[in-house]
């Protein structure tokens, strides 16, 4: 008879558990918390590998819209990149 007592208070202590830890993650916005994390991290693995290639991509567009004042501005044969 003492074993069914003890069976019951563990299933019923396991039931409360479970009930009180969904409050604390609810009081805690843990569900919330794991939800941004999910978003940050999908947002994250969109971007490029490597950050060469944001720079090289970012050189890339500055040149090509100013690509004639570049030209006119420094003189590209000796690599001094001193304005004339």
């Amino acid at each position: 008879m003492s074993l069914i007592y003890i069976f019951i208070l563990f299933i019923v202590s396991i039931i409360i558990f479970l009930v009180m830890r969904e409050f604390w993650c609810w009081y805690w916005k843990i569900n919330e918390r794991i939800d941004l994390l999910r978003s940050i991290d999908s947002k994250l693995s969109e971007l490029p590998k490597s950050p060469n290639s944001i720079l090289n991509s970012t050189i890339k567009k500055s040149i090509s819209v100013d690509e004639g004042e570049v030209f006119k501005k420094y003189d590209l044969s000796d690599h001094d990149w001193h304005e004339k």
